[in-house]
């Protein structure tokens, strides 16, 4: 992963807090840190759980204030700690949120958000 990659093509449909898909690999034994900040709002620490290799890629979801349109998310590695290689980011609705039920639910690896 790169100091402080940026990605600008986090696009939503319309403004809000939405679930932003983090698909990365983490080949440690540990969890990596690292900072996002998205739109230029607050930084929060996320923690992501190891993957079990470094071509292996697993998906944790984490709320975010999105603008209607292209949003950036700005990535950068804690002081210490090695930061997971993230592939793509996908932003979503929360489920439930717009009257319609969920049409499935995905459980993955928990991960843990610190304001900065």
């Amino acid at each position: 992963m790169a100091a402080t990659p940026t990605f600008t093509v986090v696009t939503a449909s319309a403004a809000g807090t939405k679930l932003m898909d983090i698909t990365y690999a983490n080949g440690g034994t540990a969890a990596r840190k690292a900072t996002i900040q998205v739109g230029g709002q607050d930084s929060y620490v996320v923690a992501l759980p190891p993957t079990g290799s470094a071509t292996t890629y697993l998906t944790v979801s984490v709320p975010a204030h999105l603008a209607k349109g292209a949003n950036s998310a700005k990535f950068a590695a804690i002081s210490g700690s090695i930061a997971p290689d993230i592939d793509t980011l996908r932003a979503q609705g929360v489920p439930g949120t717009d009257g319609a039920a969920p049409r499935r639910l995905r459980l993955g690896p928990l991960c843990h958000l610190t304001p900065v």
